[in-house]
């Protein structure tokens, strides 16, 4: 039979190699036919992952993978399913697909592969969901809270609900795509991590329980701003929690305008934190507000912001808005502001106008015209500013300091900075009805006389601290007042040129408002050469007192920022500042620069010294202190002092150095603020401090940026 079978396959070759060749066609060993040709070998699909996938009723993301040898041009690998509860698979490297959650009996499908005539099957089976009783409730009410209070972007969006008896409230955490700032109809789900089960919790007072949730997804509808919402959630009591709810979500604004718009602020509200840097409110509603952080270096008052133009980010400006502005959403939610400027003038009414625009990230632009009170500032001492006119001053007064490029650390040449005045010059302590002119000359002649360089000094507008150059930015003039509490005008240039001979000085310049100031000086030209006291290194004492010294005080103010991890990644950084008098801007003052643990449920800690301000000792980081340090003439880190009602230290400033600082959260919210330390020299400083209620319990204000704390007497500032 076996022969037979051989026999009848050998036949067909036989009778083609009987026949003829066409005379027209070529034959040999290199024909498509002869025995020479390439093997066409046929595609090889196959399986290399399980045949069958198993899920647990949560569902869960599946992955198939394969193998596929001798491809063909123009075939594609497809893989189908015809389970609704299944995604449609996505072809890669590797076959991916998702499972629904299963709230039903066991199921099973297969997912079909197929590459040309190559195919395979894969079976799917899910298991039914667990036995657990469920509980229906029904909500009255929807509230969203505000995101960033809980550390949460804006696309996180925290909802709390409640019942029509108030026994019951519910709340939710649901993650929107990136840039997202209304909760969007669709399915939120555990499976796809975008269902915060650790900010969602059902509060029962009927029983005084609190309980958390494992599992659970969220089904989301929207019609206008009616939301409907179908939640199901599997508790830590092993319960399965059905929760529906239909209405508006309060706060949760459905249409966020953008462009031009005019806006009306409701009221204005100023809150001083240091002399001379308020937050600005401008209130959206009774509850928001638009907030500038307004920086105002040249009156540094607690009582208003100065008159003048600010403008956000003009840093090198004597006013200017901080880059930590922020826009208001209308409904617990901010964003960035990333252009923005008012003009302040103040009435003798203790009304403000307070006129401008803002801009945000997400491109809203407003416009705004406030005349009226601003709560906030005291401006019953208030004298308005002289009419600025065209001015010829003769100075009779010089002083100032020399700055060597060496001692600004070679980014600028050697810096000149000097006052002229028509009055004994006590920067701290100007002279009522007097007049100054600042100057902040740069020179690469360092004199041995130390008199100012002669030479003509344009204006720098760009404050670059060029050589030859007086720079914009830290040259200005103003006249105080008869009380002396403020100004009676002030002199803000856009042009000029200042030009040193012997034993005068000339200067000239043209106003924002479009006036000449010339000023000239004639006398002596030497000024004072800047003594750190050894400054930035740790030879000698940056303090000034001598004998131990203690305090206890209470009601004290606070203000307190939150940096995250600015100084080390596994630390959290506080800047404190804590008044005794802020009003009067009198008595003990302490700043402190903290890294906490940022595993503790608050940052009420014990904090110790830390030994090497250069970070190199990991182990000493944890609930430390930065000692107090000095640098280019501005105080750093944690210092102790006692202010001399103007604002700036008086005869005592120390940093803190050594020892610890204990602080103790009260149960009214105040904290308490106990120092055990000494500063350089080990003088000790030892005593408590204890804030105001209202003040310690309010947010925390979060900032990602630095500068100097505080600044030493005028006598001792590199400008």
């Amino acid at each position: 039979m076996k022969k037979l079978f051989y026999l009848l396959l050998a036949l067909p070759m036989i009778m083609v190699a009987c026949e003829k060749a066409p005379v027209d066609e070529p034959t040999g060993p290199n024909t498509p036919d002869g025995p020479d040709a390439p093997v066409v070998e046929e595609p090889k699909l196959t399986l290399t992952s399980e045949a069958t996938l198993e899920f647990s009723a949560e569902g869960g993301e599946g992955i198939i993978t394969y193998t596929l040898e001798n491809k063909k041009e123009g075939v594609e690998l497809s893989a189908t399913c015809e389970a609704d509860w299944v995604s449609t698979p996505v072809v890669g490297e590797t076959i991916t697909f998702t499972v629904s959650a299963n709230e039903g009996e066991a199921r099973q499908t297969t997912i079909v592969v197929a590459y040309d005539t190559q195919s395979f099957e894969v079976a799917i089976a899910q298991a039914a969901v667990a036995e657990t009783p469920v509980v229906d409730y029904e909500m009255s009410w929807a509230r969203r809270a505000d995101s960033a209070y809980y550390g949460m972007p804006n696309n996180y969006f925290y909802l709390t609900f409640g019942d029509a008896n108030e026994t019951m409230y519910f709340t939710l955490a649901l993650v929107g795509a990136e840039s997202q700032y209304i909760l969007q109809p669709g399915t939120y789900s555990t499976i796809a991590e975008d269902l915060l089960l650790q900010g969602t919790e059902l509060f029962i007072y009927s029983g005084e329980r609190i309980i958390s949730f494992t599992t659970g997804r969220a089904t989301v509808a929207l019609d206008g701003e009616i939301y409907t919402l179908d939640i199901f959630l599997t508790g830590d009591d092993n319960v399965t929690y059905h929760i529906t709810y239909e209405g508006i979500i309060e706060k949760m604004a459905a249409n966020i305008p953008t462009g031009p718009q005019n806006f009306e602020p409701v009221a204005v509200e100023a809150v001083v934190f240091t002399p001379g840097n308020f937050v600005l409110k401008l209130f959206v509603d009774n509850y928001y507000a638009h907030e500038l952080d307004m920086y105002d270096l040249a009156g540094k008052s607690s009582d208003y912001l100065s008159e003048g133009r600010y403008v956000l980010g003009a840093d090198d400006e004597l006013q200017y808005i901080s880059e930590w502005a922020q826009y208001s959403l209308g409904n617990g939610q901010y964003t960035v502001i990333t252009a923005a400027e008012i003009e302040i003038t103040h009435h003798s009414n203790n009304t403000s106008r307070i006129q401008g625009f803002i801009e945000s990230e997400l491109g809203h632009h407003i416009d705004f015209d406030w005349n009226g009170p601003v709560l906030g500032f005291d401006l019953y001492g208030y004298e308005t500013p002289e009419a600025l006119k065209n001015l010829d001053f003769k100075a009779t007064y010089l002083a100032g300091e020399i700055y060597t490029s060496s001692q600004l650390g070679g980014l600028a040449p050697n810096n000149y900075y000097f006052t002229l005045s028509d009055a004994v010059i006590d920067r701290n302590n100007p002279v009522p009805n007097s007049t100054y002119f600042y100057f902040d000359l740069y020179s690469d002649t360092l004199t041995e006389d130390n008199t100012i360089p002669y030479g003509t000094y344009p204006v720098d507008v760009t404050s670059s601290w060029q050589a030859g150059t007086v720079s914009l930015g830290k040259t200005y003039g103003f006249k105080i007042n008869a009380s002396g509490t403020d100004y009676a005008a002030r002199y803000l240039y856009t042009d000029g040129v200042v030009v040193v001979s012997e034993n005068k000085i000339e200067a000239e310049f043209t106003t924002e408002q479009g006036t000449t100031v010339t000023v000239t000086y004639e006398g002596d030209l030497a000024i004072t050469p800047y003594d750190s006291g050894d400054d930035d290194d740790d030879q000698g004492s940056d303090s000034n007192i001598t004998t131990d010294t203690s305090f206890s005080c209470t009601n004290v103010t606070m203000s307190a920022n939150y940096y995250g991890d600015y100084y080390t990644p596994d630390t959290d950084n506080y800047t404190v500042r804590l008044y005794e008098d802020p009003n009067m801007l009198s008595g003990v003052f302490i700043q402190l620069e903290l890294l906490a643990d940022p595993t503790a449920d608050d940052w009420a800690l014990t904090y110790h010294a830390l030994q090497d301000n250069s970070f190199s000792n990991p182990e000493d980081y944890v609930n430390s202190f930065i000692r107090g340090y000095i640098q280019n003439g501005y105080t750093y880190a944690s210092w102790y002092g006692v202010l001399n009602g103007s604002g700036g230290y008086s005869y005592e400033f120390a940093p803190i150095y050594g020892g610890t600082v204990d602080i103790v959260k009260n149960d009214d919210g105040s904290r308490t603020f106990i120092f055990d330390c000494t500063d350089d020299a080990g003088v000790k400083i030892t005593g408590t401090m204890t804030t105001k209620a209202e003040t310690s319990a309010s947010a925390m204000s979060a900032q990602s940026n630095k500068k100097a704390l505080y600044r030493l007497p005028q006598s001792l500032v590199v400008r």
